[in-house]
This record gives structure tokens, C-alpha cells and sequence, in this order.
């Protein structure tokens, strides 16, 4: 169940409540975007899919079929699309993203119960997404949760290293000068919590 669906389920107290003895000294909450903060029902990211096989399709001349076939090899062996195209065609990141994220956002709608709970965590608040910047930022505002955080981290400040890659989580944690001990992690992808 993502955060946006357990907010919606759940009956937000008067009063702030007790966290769980596990998260007792957390001081940073780090977010996941795509399928994390919004239900993956809203099928957002079957529009991404659909753009990463058209673009891979159109950048290498290939059929539709072939382009989603090795747009998934491209996934599951470089952690990302992109980063299987930045290693194998040399291709220049920028114009993928722009491509890919240019989706219709209108399946979202805010949710003022996860607005209400995300506002009643203390400490920082972040995005840390495999996507672009403007791509969370269009999401965040259209859930109208742009305000609930305090900075983003995207591919591009990994230096398109996916997560889970261990030297771009380091400079997650360095960017914002981050004790993961004091951490809470939200992923709609388990590999990515290891």
C-alpha cells in the first residue's frame, strides 16, 4: 500500500502521534516519487513506460517491439533506461528525460491527509527519485505537496548513477549532509532499501 492510500485510509488524530519505536529519532525522512507518494493504480508510470519505448524506438531506428524489448534489457541490466543508453550509444541524458516525463499528470489528485501527516514528521523531508527534478516537482505540486519538502535529489544529482547504486546513495547522504542511522526510507521498490 503506498503513502497516499494509507493517508486516505486512516483517520489523522488531533493531536501528533507517537511514532513507532523503530522510527524514535528519525530526523530525516527520505521519499521515493513514482508509485510511492501516489497509488501506483494511477498507472502514471505506464505512460513513462510507453514514452521509454517510443523514444528508444525513435532515437535507434528500431520497431516498437524491439525498442520495448531492449528498453527492459536496458532496465533490468543497467538499473535504468537511460543509463543503458548513456553506456551503450553514448546518448545525452537531457533529451530523454524531457521526453519521458512529459506525461499527463490529471490521474493525481492531492491528498490532504498524507499533506497533513508529511507536515507532522519532524526533521527534513525528501524526494530521492530516479527520475528528473521537474518531473517530481510537477508531481509534487499537482498532489499539492511541493511545500512538505525540503529538497529533491534526482538522477541527475546522482550523476545518473539509479538508485540503488551505493556511491550515488553516498552522495545522497553527503549532499545533505545525512546520518542514515537517523533515516527513514519510503521506496515502492525493495531492492532500492537494501
Amino acid at each position: 500500500m503506498t503513502l497516499a492510500e494509507n493517508a486516505n485510509a486512516a483517520i489523522m488524530p488531533a493531536v501528533a502521534p507517537v511514532p513507532p519505536p523503530m522510527l524514535t529519532g528519525v530526523d530525516t525522512w527520505v521519499f521515493d516519487l513514482d508509485n510511492t507518494l501516489y497509488p501506483a493504480a494511477c498507472n502514471l508510470f505506464a505512460e513513462i513506460d510507453e514514452r521509454m519505448t517510443a523514444f528508444v524506438s525513435r532515437t535507434l531506428d528500431l520497431s516498437a517491439e524491439d525498442a520495448k524489448l531492449l528498453q527492459k534489457h536496458y532496465y533490468t541490466t543497467y538499473g535504468t533506461t537511460l543509463n543503458g543508453l548513456m553506456k551503450m550509444h553514448g546518448l545525452a541524458p537531457e533529451a530523454f528525460l524531457d521526453f519521458v516525463h512529459d506525461i499527463n499528470l490529471d490521474p493525481l489528485n492531492g491528498t490532504p491527509c498524507l499533506k497533513t501527516g508529511l507536515a507532522r514528521l519532524p526533521g527534513k523531508r525528501l524526494i530521492y527519485t530516479n527520475g528528473s527534478v521537474r518531473h517530481a516537482e510537477r508531481v509534487l505540486e499537482r498532489l499539492g505537496l511541493l511545500d512538505q519538502f525540503h529538497g529533491i535529489h534526482d538522477i541527475v544529482a546522482s550523476a545518473y548513477r539509479p538508485k540503488p547504486d551505493r556511491a550515488a546513495f553516498g552522495d545522497f547522504l553527503s549532499r545533505f549532509g545525512l546520518a542514515p542511522e537517523r533515516g527513514a526510507m519510503f521506496e515502492d521498490l525493495s531492492r532500492n532499501l537494501k
